[in-house]
Parts: structure tokens; sequence; C-alpha cells
């Protein structure tokens, strides 16, 4: 019989943190030594497991009134766990409503890897971490047993495990309705769903669990990419979770759909973005053509932009590709078409970042330019703008720029964080010619604005400092000085 032992001097309490996200658990131990001073006696707890058929309805109500009376919550939920296995009633995890108590009892009472013992309390009043090794070697067993049998009723008992485990035998299946309701599908490996589909080369089968119009961009690319690539897969991100448009760039550019530019004919075309799974976001016109740049997103998705050019003049449209979000450490962001260079040869972009995390507040994937007469596209279909910089200056109707660059000429910025912008440079956006203006020893750059009218920049200039970004008009280093526009 498995046996509970219980120290009646000073206990160390196992407050148990579960870490749903990095799928462990992290025990702290902390000694309290309030339960030393609640009188129990023998009849409280015993050394061994009572069988639950043998502990009377006084013993069950004895024990839940010394649990509930216990001060620290720790103590309180160790007690009632504890009681949980010695009466093996789920019932008594509400008390305390975590996940873990049914757990607990259920590796405690499974007959299954019976050959993995458990000798320490689970909940419990030890100092000795071994229990958690053996119940971690058990927890995989029990996966392993509930995978090969295809058991998913079995997966779920498994706590951090339970997902993983559900998940793969719902591959195994070929079941998308067994797939865990917490599938995480930031990654193509978290996607149950998507998995199966594309097993079944199913489309129907994504769109049962996420937006169509998401499914109709990303599911294409998947089927023609190898199984073991998986850098393809491109998360769904929920518009409620989208971009923050930093500049204002969608609602200011007069762009934004519907506008005087694009009358709605023959919109939301039924091949290229069927009406409601996707959303006309901006309309840009072609300088010299009766064209327009159709922009759409999905309607309940920001994973990604589609930009179809469209024909007045005959009422065609033309998928030109679509542009897929980027993700990196505590960040994302993707580029959004903000003008059409003059020439009518770029779309220029600028990227709208989503609300970062720790660290991550200081990226941006700035500007970008896209050639419509070579269209570049990554290795998974995608559109591939050029970054430009992360903060452009636009001129001669955006077939010119303006940018900055950190250079050698000052020490490197700490990273992650802002660059040092000690070089002034330019590029013009048709012919793709980028050239230095100006990059001065120990020295940082700021534009003020650029006037067209006169030809030329205005900037200001100030010596580097550590951590300085920018040059202050308040500071007696900082030089306002201008410089003629190239015009080449």
């Amino acid at each position: 019989m498995k046996r509970i032992s219980i120290s009646m001097g000073a206990l160390i309490v196992v407050a148990v943190v579960i870490l749903l996200s990095g799928g462990f658990f992290v025990y702290h131990h902390v000694t309290s030594p309030k339960i030393s001073q609640i009188s129990l006696t023998a009849s409280n707890f015993t050394n061994t497991v009572v069988h639950p058929n043998q502990m009377t309805s006084q013993e069950l109500s004895q024990r839940k009134s010394v649990c509930k009376n216990l001060q620290n919550s720790d103590d309180q939920n160790a007690c009632y766990g504890n009681l949980a296995i010695d009466a093996n009633d789920l019932s008594i995890c509400q008390f305390f409503g975590s996940r873990v108590c049914g757990y607990f009892n259920f590796m405690w009472h499974t007959s299954l890897c019976s050959d993995i013992q458990i000798n320490k309390p689970i909940y419990g009043l030890s100092n000795d971490h071994g229990v958690f090794v053996d119940l971690s070697r058990k927890q995989e067993c029990i996966k392993n047993i509930a995978i090969s049998t295809n058991n998913a009723d079995l997966c779920k008992n498994l706590f951090d495990m339970a997902e993983n485990c559900q998940d793969a035998v719902a591959i195994n299946l070929g079941d998308a309705s067994k797939c865990s309701n917490e599938g995480n599908p930031t990654t193509y490996y978290g996607s149950c769903v998507m998995k199966i589909a594309v097993n079944k080369k199913d489309i129907t089968i994504c769109e049962s669990r996420y937006d169509k119009a998401w499914c109709i961009v990303e599911f294409p690319r998947l089927l023609q990419t190898p199984k073991q690539d998986l850098q393809c897969y491109v998360p769904p991100i929920a518009t409620d979770d989208g971009y923050r448009d930093e500049n204002n760039v969608i609602k200011s550019s007069g762009y934004s759909y519907p506008n005087n530019y694009d009358n709605g004919a023959n919109d939301y075309s039924k091949d290229l973005a069927p009406q409601p799974y996707f959303k006309h976001l901006l309309s840009i016109p072609f300088n010299s053509s009766n064209s327009i740049l159709r922009v759409y997103m999905s309607n309940g998705n920001a994973g990604f932009v589609r930009l179809i050019k469209y024909s007045a003049s005959d009422g065609s449209s033309k998928l030109i590709g679509d542009v897929s979000s980027q993700v990196g450490g505590n960040w994302g962001g993707i580029y959004v078409p903000m003008a059409i260079s003059k020439d009518d040869s770029h779309v220029l972009f600028n990227a709208q970042m989503g609300s970062p995390g720790a660290g991550g507040g200081s990226t941006t994937l700035g500007y970008a330019s896209l050639s419509l007469t070579f269209i570049k596209y990554d290795n998974c279909g995608y559109l591939n703008p050029e970054k430009i910089a992360n903060q452009a200056y636009f001129y001669d109707n955006f077939s010119k720029v303006l940018f900055y660059a950190e250079a050698g000429n000052v020490p490197p910025s700490e990273k992650p964080g802002p660059n040092y912008n000690s070089s002034l440079r330019f590029r013009n956006i048709v012919t793709a010619e980028t050239k230095t203006l100006l990059q001065e020893s120990n020295t940082i750059y700021q534009i003020i604005n650029i006037d067209e009218k006169s030809g030329i920049v205005n900037f200001k200039s100030c010596p580097w400092q550590e951590h300085r970004f920018e040059c202050l008009n308040s500071d007696p280093t900082t030089q306002n000085r201008s410089l003629n526009l190239p015009l080449y």
C-alpha cells in the first residue's frame, strides 16, 4: 500500500508553480512554522493512505475541517491535495481549484507504468525532489502508452503533457476533431489541425479551425513545401493582436479604402480575394496607367497582406503576391504598402509593428521597397520587400530617399536597442544606386525636413555620446546644417 508520511514538526511545503507556456514545473520550497503551531491529533493525518471505502464520512469531514483552518495557502493546498489522494476523490480538488490536483491524484492511483514507483508524498511535505523526477518519468511513460494506443482520453490526465499528447494522437488518427483546443498555432509544430490538413491535402480541415483567408494564402504553400521545411509556416495572428501603425501611415496616407481613387468596381475577386473573408485595406493609384494597387488583409487575421493589381481599363485583377508577417524575439511586424514610385516601378512599404514583449520595443522593420519589374519572392513564395532603413525620408514622388545607417565612425550601439545615426545616405529607388552623403568622425545626424523647392535637406549634427541618439536643440554642441539633395 502506498504511504504518505507527514512530519509534525516544522514542515517543508512544496508550492507548485505551473508554467503552462514552458511545459514544466518549478518547485519552490518554503519553511512554514505556522503548521507547527496548529494543534493536530493523530486522527487528523495517518501514515498510510486510507482506502476510499475505509474512510468514513466523519473522518473525511474532520480532515476537510483541518485543511480549511490552515492559514497559509501553500499549507492548505497541500492539505487538500493529500486528502484528495487519500480519499481518491477529485471533488476535493475544487477547494483550491487547481488542475494539478487531478493530475497528482491520477498519477498516484493509476496502475499504468507501475514499475515506476512514487515513494514520496506527491503533495508534500518533504525536501526530497526525487518524487518529482519519478513523476516526470511516469508521466512520459503514460504519454507513450497513450500515443501508441491512440488514447486521447488518457492524454487528458497528463497535465502539461496533455496537449502535446492529445495532438499526437489526433495526427496519428488523421482526425482534427481530436486536436486539443489549446493547440498553439504559432508554430507549424504546434498546429495539429494544419498538420492534418496538409497530410490529407484538404484545405477544408484548415478552414474548420482557422480564418479562411489565412488558409487560402497559407495552405497552398505548405502543400508545395517539403514537410521537414517548416519555415514556410506563417502563424495566424488575430486582428485584435495585430499591428500598430506607428506613423499613422494607413489613416493619413489618403489611400485607405474607400477613397477617391477607387470606385470599388469588380472588388473582391472571387478567385483572389473572396468576400467576406478578405478586407479591402488600401487602394493606391499607379501614376502613369489606369491601374490601382489594391491591398487586402483578412477580416480576422493580421498575418499577411495580399497585393492585387486592378486594371480599370478592362476590369481585370492580377495577383502580385502576398507579404507575410515576420516575428523575432518578443517582436512581430509586417510590411504594408504606403506608396508607388514615380515611374510605377516600385511599391514602397512601411512596417506596422505589433505590441512588443520585453526588449522588443526598439525593433522595427522600418521601410522597404519592392520592384514590380523584377519581383522578388522568398523561398516560400511570399513577396520579399528589400529593407531600406528603420527611418526614411522620401522625395521626388517616392523615387528617391534619404536614410540613416550606423557606420564605423562611432562605437557600435548596444543590442537590442536603437542605432546611432552616424551616416547620412541616399538611394535612388528606380536605379537602386546608393551612396553616402555625410559620415564624419564621432558624429550623429538628425534630419529636420526635406525642402524640395529649395533642393536641400535640413538636418542637425552633434558629437557622438554613449546612449545619445538624437541632437537636442538645447545642447550647445548641436549644429543646424543643410545639404543639396541628390538629383540622381
